[in-house]
């Protein structure tokens, strides 16, 4: 028993010795070398790919990171848009599908004062009126409309003077002029905005703004039907002046009690109890509130300075009622509800840092149904719950600070932020994904404002119609924006909206190419090597049953193997394919089904010249069973070169499977380096603008089948001393 152990264990040592020296023949071929190294780093990166990528690559990224908003203008303007202000304005009529002009202040020539720019895609512009120097404000509404000409009253005050204006737009759109209504001179600089009781009939979408607030009047002592508010300061205060809209008479005049930059905002265009609506001034820690007779409702001085105040717009229309009084005011990182009747404060949240802008719904049921705010690089959705409590329900990181929040419809918001240009549109607050799309002009903007678009554009010979649209300044560029998403395909990036990092960009398909990439490591050496073994093990069983006996039975298998050999793969494969269906496991199957007969006939010479062999016929009458004969005497003596074809095979399967993906012949759904490259077929011009998509995968099978033609010659060497492998 010792005797046989001992035999065994001489056995197994010879055998590992034989292999030890058969591999350092192996190794001093640098091509044995090299294909082995290469071998080895994609089995570490199959191994590893679970943990480099998370998820299913076909999911593809956030909608987030790859669209952008369609511009439908981008236009530099013929005259120097007022940088102090940088701020552009846009009314929506009663009757109107949308603004057919937006309007800025400027400088062209030397003569100062506000123009008007079309919203087609001409991007044309004209001097409406000149002022008597800078405009230091304006804002534009729309009070009524007629079915021949559009009405928009425009507001300017320039050095002591305000300026208030009638522009006519004709039903087209294709005229405006603009009619001097009054112009006063101040006792002092205008240093707000102006609101008005006038109306820009809130439609879709709607924006509110401390620029905005302004409806039809209700005030029956108005024999104009509305006034005008705007805060004047001077050597002894600030004040604030209410005026006769249409002849800028001036009614009263108050003395602010404001410690800082004043704001101011107008609630109850729409009141129907003739007094209730109030004017409120916001500045440093003081605000003050008066109604249209001049009366003061309330002046308070709070312990802290006050940020932004946010007031829903369909509280335009509730004369204040129960459930339409709060407002939102922040203070650093605090916020408040204000109760718009007597300017009480209530504390309802405290962020992480301070709070940079505020966005609120319409309101129309009272507490808004969506209520954000942005706070350091995060935004959070607050939502009354059924105890009364105001809570966050839900939050997201921000890709960048945001200073300015705009409310379009059914919780949707735009985002911006006007220092650096960047704009997010988000959807829903409460998605893992929330926006939609981002753009980032690299550059300040002002203040984005919406408005109805009546013109329709054609954009890369896709036609976009009417409708909401989104417009800005930068520099002395208009930019005009949908708000329906584009899809671009990104390159190499590690900063996207959502956090992905992208190193190999996204294709065609807005997949994720790196995820793709890694994953098809895997499939791809499972496909090589399994199709590879299972093709050398039913040729080497075919090829020693058909190399060691005679007969009809041996000619038949002979004639089969040639016959299949000869027959053209790629119409065979086709069929096969058609009745099994292109699985995974069926690939591997039809490729080694088809792959059997060229190894089969490498083999049968071997065999046939081993059983001619003596030490075959003395096993032959020693009664030594044939299974024994061939695993004996056959295998050994194929052993390098089953090692030879196994290498050759698998890099082969990998080139095979890979040429069918790229022809759309397979439709696995399993990320592969040919299923990469399958939509690149015949488009030279996606090859040349996407090489981040097209270059790995193309890489990857190369040094693949390379790695098997190198390990292939390395064994040749082992095989064939002559060739000088062996010293």
């Amino acid at each position: 028993m010792k005797t046989n152990t001992k035999i065994l264990k001489d056995n197994i040592k010879f055998k590992l010795n034989n292999v030890r020296k058969q591999f350092k023949v192996f190794y001093r071929s640098w091509y044995g070398k090299a294909g082995l190294y290469i071998l080895i780093a994609f089995i570490i990166v199959a191994l590893l790919a679970p943990v480099l990528v998370h998820g299913n690559p076909f999911s593809g990224i956030p909608s987030e990171d790859y669209f952008k908003p369609v511009t439908m203008e981008d236009k530099k303007l013929n005259f120097t848009v007022e940088s102090s202000l940088n701020k552009i304005s846009a009314t929506e009529g009663e009757y109107k599908t949308g603004s057919y002009y937006m309007f800025t202040a400027g400088e062209s020539g030397k003569n100062y004062g506000i123009f008007a720019i079309t919203a087609n895609d001409s991007g044309s512009s004209c001097l409406l009126f000149k002022t008597n120097g800078t405009v230091t404000n304006f804002m534009a509404f729309a009070p009524e409309s007629t079915s021949l000409q559009y009405l928009t009253d425009i507001f300017a005050s320039s050095n002591h003077s305000l300026y208030v204006y009638n522009v006519l737009c004709s039903s087209s759109g294709s005229s405006v002029k603009a009619l001097p209504v009054a112009h006063i001179s101040v006792n002092g600089t205008i240093v707000t905005a102006m609101v008005s009781t006038n109306s820009p009939r809130f439609g879709q979408p709607s924006f509110v703004t401390d620029e905005v607030m302004a409806a039809t009047s209700t005030v029956d002592s108005c024999p104009y039907g509305s006034y005008t508010y705007a805060v004047v300061e001077n050597n002894t205060g600030m004040y604030l002046n209410e005026y006769y809209t249409y002849n800028l008479h001036e009614l009263w005049s108050h003395k602010l009690s404001l410690t800082g930059s004043p704001h101011i905002y107008f609630i109850g265009n729409n009141f129907i109890t003739p007094n209730s609506p109030e004017v409120i001034v916001t500045g440093g820690k003081n605000i003050d509130a008066w109604n249209v007779t001049g009366a003061l409702l309330f002046n308070n001085s709070y312990s802290f300075n006050i940020g932004q105040l946010a007031i829903p717009a369909e509280y335009q229309y509730f004369d204040l009622k129960p459930g339409y009084q709060d407002a939102f005011m922040s203070s650093g990182n605090s916020l408040y509800i204000l109760n718009l009747i007597n300017g009480t404060r209530t504390f309802i949240y405290t962020a992480s840092h301070t709070i940079a802008a505020i966005g609120v719904s319409r309101g129309s049921h009272g507490f808004p149904s969506d209520l954000i705010i942005s706070s350091g690089n995060y935004y959070y959705a607050l939502a009354k719950s059924k105890t009364g409590n105001v809570q966050v329900t839900g939050e997201s990181k921000l890709p960048f600070g945001v200073n300015n929040i705009e409310y379009y419809h059914s919780g949707k918001f735009l985002l911006s932020n006007t220092t650096t240009g960047q704009m997010i549109y988000l959807i829903n607050a409460f998605q893992k994904y929330p926006y939609s799309w981002n753009s980032n002009l690299k550059a300040s903007v002002g203040n984005p404002i919406m408005f109805e678009e009546p013109y329709s554009f054609k954009i890369d010979n896709v036609t976009y119609g009417s409708g909401p649209t989104i417009a800005l300044l930068s520099g002395n560029n208009i930019i005009m924006y949908s708000f329906e998403g584009n899809p671009v395909s990104l390159g190499p990036t590690f900063h996207t909206v959502s956090g992905l990092i992208l190193p190999l960009g996204t294709n065609i398909a807005h997949d994720n190419v790196f995820a793709l990439f890694i994953d098809s490591f895997p499939p791809d050496l499972e496909v090589g090597f399994a199709a590879g073994i299972m093709t050398i093990l039913i040729s080497l069983v075919v090829a020693m049953f058909i190399g060691y006996y005679s007969g009809m039975v041996s000619s038949f298998m002979e004639t089969l193997a040639l016959s299949i050999f000869l027959i053209p793969t790629l119409p065979l494969y086709i069929v096969l394919a058609s009745v099994l269906g292109p699985s995974l496991i069926n690939l591997i199957f039809i490729f080694s089904l088809l792959g059997w007969p060229f190894v089969t006939f490498s083999l049968i010479g071997i065999v046939r010249s081993v059983k001619t062999r003596t030490f075959v016929e003395s096993a032959k009458v020693s009664n030594i069973k044939t299974l024994s004969i061939m695993k004996r005497h056959f295998v050994p003596n194929m052993g390098t070169l089953l090692v030879y074809l196994t290498a050759i095979n698998i890099g082969g399967a990998v080139a095979a499977v890979s040429s069918f993906e790229i022809l759309g012949l397979v439709s696995v759904s399993i990320p592969t380096w040919g299923g990469m490259l399958s939509s690149f077929l015949g488009d030279f011009y996606s090859i040349t603008v996407y090489p981040y998509a097209t270059i790995p995968p193309i890489v990857a099978l190369t040094l693949f089948i390379l790695a098997f033609i190198f390990i292939s010659r390395g064994i040749d060497e082992v095989a064939n001393p002559t060739l000088g492998g062996r010293k």
